[in-house]
């Protein structure tokens, strides 16, 4: 009986999977159905479904071409075949492709030859013959990939100018929305070749491009028509040459507001032959980044609407230059700042960032060699940081056997005065090869007094800070600094760490006490090693080896409780009482 019931439901149910519903839909529906598929191949696929299939893969609105596991996954296991599944990919792009030529538009088109790890950077492709690959591999630390180059992709010399250039054509003529064209490095024999280089598309209805053509040459069409790219709002271009003959400025002119009147992102990466960069942006774009432009040597931009700007592997004298009048950026929006900075003696790249939340970090030096070393880049950065508020800055002071023989000079009279910084926090860092001990306290004021309209200040003070005892040492330049006022007018709070009773860094504490009438308190933590002469009274108060200068020192912590040493004091000014005639009385 259970039987006979079984067979009866079983049956309906067998003929409904034999009903294909899916096909039943209209056209517009299978076509979004088909634009959601991973890869092109998996479009051309669907042909074998049924009859009502058959020809609908030619007008999938999306195509998508990834060199990757998928490409090679019904293929041999050795490089070989890998290579050769990966060229039948080059072919099927050129395929499907002419078949389109004719048809409907397509929506998105992604051509991707590159297959590596995705780790953020900017790091350009390794391998010679092959598409570079980067993925895992044991390292000496464990925190740290490193990147190592597998014969797992594209041979190069499948992918030729021609190739390139038809698949520019294309999207230029049928891609009506995003367009994505990623190679791994020309072969040095092709790109020797002579061959026409390929023209940047030029397209009304393209919203998104991203092109890194792997050194390819590329000419960039005049910017005869308005607005030759109206839909585009995002471009990348990377890894191109460009023709010394006024390319780059056709470049700029299809890039101004003329032509993308609704640009929001822009990257330029690694392109040989852009020497002169000036942009005039629509009032649109807010991102901007400008990564490995070598030959840069002029940079003009005005960009209203920018909030974020990158800049890193920039040619080092067009930035750090004393009078950067090569440079000029206008954009009085400014939120987010990046420049990396390539210093050889800060041991590489270091970035200054402007973090989006009104903060900016940086780094500058106290002395160096003249014509040499200066804070040119950094005082680039501080110009261009109205929107921060609070500074993290690393006071480097470099006082090696090698410089110590050259005729250093102070570099922080390369710093302008800021005036929108409230909150500065000086790390002081003396570099390893230095030896012996130096005073810190006339670079430390000289960078302070940059910032006169700060609220809170705080120092760090380097293990290696000490009195100096070489004579002709610049450490303590110019004499007489500790009597100086530094006009800090609105200083009210300030945290000393890790001080030791030097002369300079008692001076220090002195002078800013003194410049700071508004001052309402000092916190200063005594370094581990710091040995004071203690008398107590009633186990609460230390002695502490700096003038009262007209407040009090209490300790405010102490190793083991209150009846242990002392490890940070606070200042407060003396409370002022007012007579009955109006003169004040301590």
């Amino acid at each position: 009986m259970d039987t006979e019931i079984t067979q009866e439901t079983a049956a309906p149910a067998a003929a409904a999977a034999d009903v294909d519903i899916i096909s039943d839909l209209t056209n517009d529906v299978l076509l979004i159905i088909l634009g959601l598929l991973p890869a092109a191949r998996d479009v051309v696929r669907t042909s074998a479904l049924s009859t009502r299939w058959r020809h609908l893969w030619t007008r999938a609105p999306a195509l998508r071409f990834d060199v990757g596991p998928r490409s090679w996954r019904l293929g041999g296991c050795g490089a070989t075949d890998e290579a050769a599944a990966a060229a039948r990919l080059v072919e099927a792009v050129d395929s499907v492709l002419a078949r389109r030529e004719g048809g409907a538009d397509v929506k998105d088109l992604e051509i991707n030859l590159v297959h590596h790890r995705s780790d953020g950077g900017d790091r350009p492709p390794m391998c010679h013959h092959y598409a570079a690959m980067f993925v895992s591999s044991p390292s000496p630390s464990r925190h740290r990939e490193e990147p190592r180059c597998d014969l797992l992709a594209v041979p190069l010399d499948v992918v030729t100018p021609a190739r390139v250039a038809a698949w520019l054509r294309f999207a230029e003529r049928r891609v009506a929305g995003s367009f994505s064209l990623r190679l791994p490095a020309l072969s040095r024999r092709i790109a020797a070749a002579g061959s026409p280089p390929a023209v940047l598309p030029c397209s009304e209805r393209l919203h998104t491009m991203r092109l890194a053509l792997g050194g390819a040459a590329l000419a960039v069409p005049d910017a005869v028509a308005a607005a030759a790219y109206r839909s585009l709002t995002d471009l990348l271009l990377s890894k191109v040459s460009l023709d010394d003959d006024g390319d780059d400025l056709r470049l700029c002119s299809l890039l101004s507001s003329a032509s993308c009147p609704n640009m929001r992102r822009l990257e330029l990466s690694d392109i040989d032959g852009l020497i002169n960069l000036r942009l005039d942006a629509a009032a649109t774009l807010e991102v901007l980044r400008l990564i490995g432009l070598r030959h840069m040597e002029q940079m003009e931009v005005d960009a209203p609407g920018l909030r974020e700007l990158v800049l890193k592997r920039i040619y080092a004298h067009l930035m750090a230059a004393a009078s950067a009048s090569s440079v000029r950026i206008a954009a009085p929006g400014l939120q987010a700042l990046t420049y990396e900075y390539d210093y050889a003696c800060w041991g590489g790249a270091f970035p200054m960032v402007l973090d989006g939340e009104r903060t900016a970090k940086l780094q500058v030096l106290s002395h160096g060699v003249p014509d040499k070393d200066n804070n040119g880049a950094a005082a680039w950065f501080l110009q261009h940081c109205a929107a921060a508020n609070r500074l993290d800055v690393v006071l480097k002071m470099e006082f090696d056997e090698e410089k110590m023989e050259e005729d250093i000079e102070d570099l922080i009279k390369d710093i302008p005065e800021v005036l929108n910084i409230t909150d500065l926090r000086i790390t002081v860092a003396i570099s390893t090869g230095t030896v012996d001990t130096h005073a810190i306290g006339a670079s430390v004021t000289k960078l302070i007094a940059k910032f006169r309209r700060i609220e809170y200040l705080s120092i760090d003070i380097d293990k290696k800070a000490g009195d100096c005892t070489n004579f002709d040492c610049k450490c303590e330049q110019h004499k007489g600094w500790s009597n100086e006022m530094i006009p800090l007018d609105h200083l009210r709070m300030v945290d000393i760490r890790d001080f030791l009773p030097f002369n300079d860094q008692i001076e220090l504490v002195c002078a800013l006490i003194a410049s700071a009438p508004a001052l309402e308190k000092m916190i200063v933590a005594l370094h581990e090693s710091y040995e004071e002469t203690r008398e107590r009274t009633n186990n609460m108060e230390a002695y502490l080896c700096i003038p009262s200068c007209g407040g009090r020192w209490t300790p405010c912590a102490w190793n083991g409780g209150k009846f242990g040493s002392a490890t940070k004091y606070e200042w407060k000014p003396c409370k002022r009482k007012r007579s009955e005639e109006g003169v004040e009385k301590v």
